[in-house]
């Protein structure tokens, strides 16, 4: 999913993935991170999987938006306490005031 969402940022600033010289292609974060600290290219990450102990230099792509989604999951028929039940609300409520139309509930 991240490729492909990089792929359609990339084609609305006029590149393709081809434009790119990649050489090496891994499968989670953590291992292009470990890679680019190691000295061997450079790899593009959402910010916090970046800390301040990191060896690396971190910059922003002007014009890059890399939009992601984020799902909210737990075990159907669970019982929360109370204080995850207000936290659930308090998630749901923030997500309707800043954008509705992202908000769905998933009944698989």
């Amino acid at each position: 999913a991240t490729l492909q969402v990089f792929i359609e940022a990339l084609q609305k600033i006029g590149l393709q993935l081809e434009d790119l010289s990649i050489l090496l292609e891994v499968d989670t974060l953590e291992g292009a991170k470990r890679y680019t600290m190691a000295g061997i290219g450079i790899t593009i990450l959402p910010s916090i999987c970046v800390s301040t102990s990191d060896n690396v230099k971190v910059f922003t792509i002007q014009d890059l938006s890399l939009p992601r989604q984020f799902y909210a999951v737990y075990r159907r028929n669970k019982v929360f306490t109370p204080g995850v039940e207000r936290l659930i609300d308090f998630v749901v409520k923030e997500w309707q005031n800043h954008a509705p139309s992202i908000l769905r509930q998933r009944s698989n």
